[in-house]
């Protein structure tokens, strides 16, 4: 049956554990109204949208002040939802970044009394290297692909903090030299999560088993069919759902079709995040069948959303444990991935035992509250040792 897309409704959760790697001596600086320009590129929001709507709500209770530079015509579906303010630029500026549109979001920039720059990820990078040198002003940023460590180079003075979302990132950033190892700051993504595992409450109806992620890896997908066409062989009750796009899916459309797959399986567009929270919510199993740079949202927003998570064995994501918070196969081995779904639908104790141990794992390590307070007390820390360093302040506020 097809998941409803009901949006997903988070709960409360459960005071996180701060992990080793914070620096607790930021969390006791005292809270004083700090205003933040964050910086976006062209995708930025369509893929960790949802990652930084619970900090963007979160930020406002700290009395953090959220300002977003965002290019024209970039997709503003995922923008937070809140009273924040959108400043636009040309995409010529984007992609150059003259210095016409240096000056003139140096202007905005002074006219908001801006204290701190943010790039939300590596994509903006180079737009707060150049605002800080018209502004004066310091940047973090932050990384969420294992690419970035490379495509940052070796950051300037005004690179207050690099800010990893796995620890894989950490030590690739701190390889590279990108900026003093005492500047790399680990900080999880923290997503709303249910309480309880979500699959197979509804015995009634089929198994919905999703798939998701870019379909430019063919044989990725190739593997992921003939698991698919297994299960059906074998007759096991489920409904398989690819929600995804990407240069290799008219060959995967086609390869399915040949299987005689299309009964028992839908091909869905790629989802804005706010829409596939609602689909993972109703499903019962998701499969991240690509191995990916970056941080699989999806897969984290699946966990969160009390399924059993299916990911390949040479995942980097924190959140993935074998066993533990989910189920790794082997890349490319149709026989080992089938294997371990043919595990995860008959063994449904087991399979609820692991969704919880990944719930509490999400509770612990990627609870909204926790991702606040790491990034409210290195925004803090940055903006005042600028202030102690050019006092007497330039704010009269």
């Amino acid at each position: 049956m097809m998941p409803d897309e009901s949006q997903f409704q988070p709960e409360n959760n459960a005071p996180s554990v701060t992990p080793p790697d914070a620096d607790d001596a930021w969390a006791s600086v005292a809270p004083t109204p700090i205003r933040v320009a964050w910086l976006a590129g062209p995708e930025t929001f369509n893929r960790i949208g949802r990652l930084l709507q619970p900090l963007a709500v979160g930020l406002m209770d700290e009395l953090v002040n959220v300002t977003i530079f965002l290019p024209e015509r970039a997709d503003e579906r995922e923008i937070p939802t809140l009273p924040i303010d959108v400043i636009r630029f040309s995409r010529t500026g984007w992609r150059l970044f003259r210095a016409r549109t240096v000056t003139q979001l140096a202007t905005e920039i002074a006219t908001r009394q801006i204290d701190l720059l943010h790039a939300l990820d590596a994509s903006a990078s180079d737009q707060a290297k150049r605002l800080s040198h018209a502004t004066g002003l310091e940047y973090v940023v932050s990384s969420y692909s294992l690419l970035d460590a490379e495509k940052l180079g070796e950051l300037d003075n005004h690179a207050a903090a690099v800010l990893p979302a796995t620890e894989a990132i950490r030590q690739a950033l701190l390889q590279t030299h990108v900026v003093p190892p005492d500047r790399v700051h680990l900080i999880r993504p923290g997503v709303y999560q249910v309480s309880k595992p979500t699959c197979f409450r509804d015995t009634t109806k089929s198994v919905a088993v999703i798939a998701g992620g870019q379909m430019d890896d063919f044989a990725a997908y190739d593997t992921l069919l003939q698991t698919f066409n297994e299960i059906k062989i074998r007759n096991f009750d489920c409904q398989f759902f690819i929600i995804a796009n990407g240069k290799a899916e008219t060959r995967i459309r086609a390869a399915a079709e040949q299987m005689g797959l299309n009964p028992k399986l839908t091909f869905i567009d790629r989802q804005p995040a706010l829409q596939l929270q609602g689909i993972l919510k109703s499903a019962d199993i998701y499969i991240s069948p690509v191995t990916l740079p970056q941080v699989d949202v999806a897969a984290l927003l699946a966990m969160a959303a009390g399924d059993p998570v299916l990911a390949p064995a040479d995942s980097t994501d924190d959140f993935v444990e074998d066993g533990k918070t989910a189920v790794k196969f082997q890349p490319g081995d149709s026989r080992d991935l089938t294997q371990k779904l043919i595990g995860v639908l008959e063994d449904r104790d087991r399979t609820s035992a692991m969704t919880q141990s990944a719930l509490d794992y999400l509770r612990e390590h990627h609870s909204p509250a926790g991702m606040v307070r790491r990034m409210t007390a290195i925004y803090r820390q940055t903006v005042e040792s600028r202030e102690h360093a050019t006092a007497p302040s330039r704010r009269s506020s």
